[in-house]
């Protein structure tokens, strides 16, 4: 295999692989739930060091989980993440709807054309 190849495979990868993580979540509860797994769980599900447990976590209003990582004791270990990051594990912890509703497919309808209207014809 050349060198061109290999650059042009290893780029396609690449291009696949930034289409496919830039893709929209589809559920947002699915994101927190991976967020909350990489990112929470070592100490919530085991309740660690006095943390509340996630059956805890589960029982608070979705609007006390957002306030808890944006601006309660839990802010510093949530800084580096989004709104939509925040609001996933929220939701997935909640069961509330999300505040960020997964893409929707754009499909537009063209507008019907409008015929011209008729001019009549000039009176000979």
């Amino acid at each position: 295999m050349s060198i061109k190849t290999l650059i042009i495979a290893a780029g396609g990868a690449a291009l696949a692989l930034g289409l496919a993580t830039a893709a929209p979540a589809q559920d947002p509860a699915a994101d927190g739930a991976a967020m909350f797994g990489a990112r929470c769980a070592f100490c919530h599900d085991a309740g660690a060091g006095g943390a509340p447990e996630k059956a805890h976590l589960a029982s608070l209003p979705k609007a006390k989980v957002v306030e808890t990582l944006t601006t309660g004791v839990m802010a510093d270990m949530a800084a580096d993440l989004s709104e939509a990051q925040i609001d996933a594990i929220a939701t997935y912890l909640t069961g509330a709807p999300s505040a960020t509703p997964p893409a929707a497919p754009t499909t537009e309808t063209p507008a019907p054309e409008t015929p011209a209207p008729e001019t009549p014809a000039p009176a000979a």
